[in-house]
């Protein structure tokens, strides 16, 4: 499960360098979501059994292949510059997709964990789900900003969308831990 708060690293969070028209992202979501399929799919082998992880974790892996994909383009898109070519409309539907993938994923991790919590183990979900739903809001009200101009506003709401990244990703390490531990008391 550790893999997963690892994923969400580079999925939540952008260090982006620039030149000029050129942008590089240090921590590429597209490798987030593969280190998410690798942790859906270890985890699938692990609980065959459960129907409705296995329900979830079918879908959670078709979910980050895509989004693998299409951050992949971005990413490449990005690096040669032809998003910022393409004008600031561009970068922000860009990243509005990107954002929307992240929120997703997320949805898929609370999922799988609901999966899981079926085996009598506690995890962060209700946490976590309304930490989801600040994350849309922010998300949500950081765009209107933008797209009315109000930078001030969208910047302040990009800072309450990293701070709720923070929280998620400690709620996420709870419940890492918490598998871990339930998890080695059940196969000791």
């Amino acid at each position: 499960m550790i893999k997963f708060v690892v994923a969400f690293i580079f999925i939540l969070f952008d260090l982006v360098l620039g030149v000029e028209n050129i942008q590089f992202d240090l921590l590429p979501d597209f490798i987030g979501y593969a280190v998410l399929i690798y942790g859906i799919w270890r985890l699938q082998k692990r609980h065959g059994e459960n129907q409705e992880f296995q329900a979830a974790a079918k879908q959670g892996i078709l979910l980050c292949a895509i989004s693998a994909v299409i951050t992949y383009l971005c990413c490449l898109l990005d690096l040669y510059g032809v998003i910022s070519d393409m004008g600031m409309y561009a970068a922000w539907s860009a990243a509005l997709v990107t954002d929307i993938l992240g929120i997703l994923a997320i949805y898929v991790y609370n999922r799988l964990l609901t999966g899981l919590q079926g085996m009598n183990r506690q995890f962060q979900i209700k946490r976590i789900n309304t930490l989801l739903m600040v994350k849309v809001l922010c998300t949500a009200c950081q765009y209107v900003a933008i797209t009315f101009a109000v930078s001030e506003f969208a910047m302040t709401f990009q800072i309450f969308e990293m701070l709720v990244n923070l929280m998620l990703l400690v709620y996420m390490t709870t419940s890492a831990f918490t598998y871990k531990e339930k998890y080695m008391q059940n196969n000791a």
